[in-house]
């Protein structure tokens, strides 16, 4: 598990009410970015701010700016982004030619909201503003005179405008008295940089799942069974469906719901995702521990006679979830749109797949008093757990990571 930044500024209305956040790239808590790459940069915003830390706990329902290039603007991530609180600030310097002005034409007909940074109306800029709908201007690149100029110019188009790296109290003044729609800047709030966690994720089973997903017929079931062995691919998963508000007829219980709910064609935008992050192979004794923990829930399960076993392998699964993110479990679980019944297995040890999973961790740990799960005997539980440590153990060999 690795910590991941993500910097944070405020934009607010002349109320001084917040109208959104901007996110930016940051590798470290304390100092600047040095970034060499804008592209790779705004990957790893939207990566880390879309499946790791989450847009809820960053910008709750406010808007979002992310900044972009042209080689962002034509991948497949815009399949990932909502375009009702996605704001796509074109990134300062961009050349502008014929490319970029289709490319931007095009993703406004798509619905996303288009807005320029640090932006000076010229000959060779104007061009822009007939896709943009918010512009940004510099307090620090102009004087009263420009920024009035500038102000007038753009008044003539239907866009808001900001007053970006306002630094004094006179600038903020002069920005109001300019009419401007939203201000931005260290006078206001200096930009806080938030920390999360990375979870490692496999970078075989990321290729499997894109191949898989390639072929001409997709099998579904294989979709299901490559996803569920992979207990932060699984998580991901649901804090996917959690950030971009799939619509939820009722709760998951299972990777299978999972899956058939989103559809192939988010999955494919999502796994597409995960490639475009930087993947960790991880730790081998906790995957083989989640693994077997998900096998041997499952086992229990189905030798009671249980039905719905997809929803025990599940819980364990995800038993280890906690550890994976740093948090406590009550908390990881607000983002997993699972059932009350594998909530409360894995934040209480509650109810029967609780106790299928209560039964396996005290095998763990040898603790022999409470290996006890339904009606089962001794010698069931012993074979159950032998046959789950064979599976996660087959399974790992073939993930090229024993």
């Amino acid at each position: 598990m690795y910590d991941i930044f993500v910097g944070r500024q405020p934009i607010y209305t002349p109320n001084l009410e917040i109208y959104g956040y901007e996110l930016f790239f940051r590798e470290k808590e304390i100092g600047e970015a040095d970034i060499a790459d804008h592209s790779v940069a705004s990957y790893q915003v939207m990566l880390n701010s879309l499946l790791e830390i989450g847009l809820e706990q960053l910008v709750g329902n406010n808007r979002v700016f992310f900044n972009i290039t042209p080689e962002v603007l034509s991948s497949e991530i815009m399949d990932s982004l909502d375009r009702n609180q996605v704001v796509l600030e074109l990134a300062d310097g961009t050349e502008v030619n014929d490319e970029l002005i289709t490319l931007l034409n095009h993703v406004a007909l798509r619905g996303f909201t288009l807005a320029l940074d640090n932006y000076v109306y010229l000959n060779s800029t104007r061009q822009l503003m007939n896709a943009a709908r918010i512009v940004k201007i510099n307090f620090n690149s102009m004087d009263k005179e420009e920024l009035a100029t500038q102000v007038k110019i753009l008044r003539t188009y239907d866009v808001k405008l900001v007053a970006e790296r306002l630094e004094s109290k006179q600038q903020f003044e002069l920005a109001r008295s300019l009419g401007f729609d939203y201000y931005q800047g260290y006078f206001l709030t200096y930009p806080n940089i938030l920390r999360g966690k990375r979870l490692p994720t496999n970078r075989v089973m990321v290729l499997q799942l894109q191949s898989k997903l390639a072929e001409s017929k997709i099998n579904i079931c294989e979709i299901e069974e490559l996803i569920s062995k992979d207990v932060s691919i699984s998580y991901r998963l649901l804090r996917y469906i959690h950030e971009t508000q799939v619509s939820l007829s009722e709760p998951i219980e299972s990777i299978h719901r999972a899956v058939t709910m989103v559809g192939l064609e988010r999955i494919k935008q999502w796994v597409n995702l995960l490639a475009f992050s930087r993947v960790d192979d991880k730790p081998h004794e906790l995957l083989m521990t989640t693994l077997t923990r998900a096998k041997m829930c499952e086992l229990l399960a189905k030798a009671a006679g249980r039905q719905s076993t997809d929803s025990y392998f599940m819980v364990g699964l995800f038993s280890l979830v906690d550890e994976l993110t740093g948090l406590p479990m009550d908390e990881v679980i607000k983002s997993m749109p699972v059932c009350a019944e594998i909530k409360q297995a894995l934040v209480e040890h509650g109810g029967d797949m609780g106790s299928a999973l209560e039964c396996t961790i005290a095998y763990e740990n040898s603790n022999w008093d409470k290996v006890v799960y339904a009606n089962l005997d001794n010698q069931a539980v012993i074979a159950n757990y032998m046959e789950a440590i064979e599976w996660a153990g087959d399974l790992g060999a073939e993930l090229m990571i024993a």
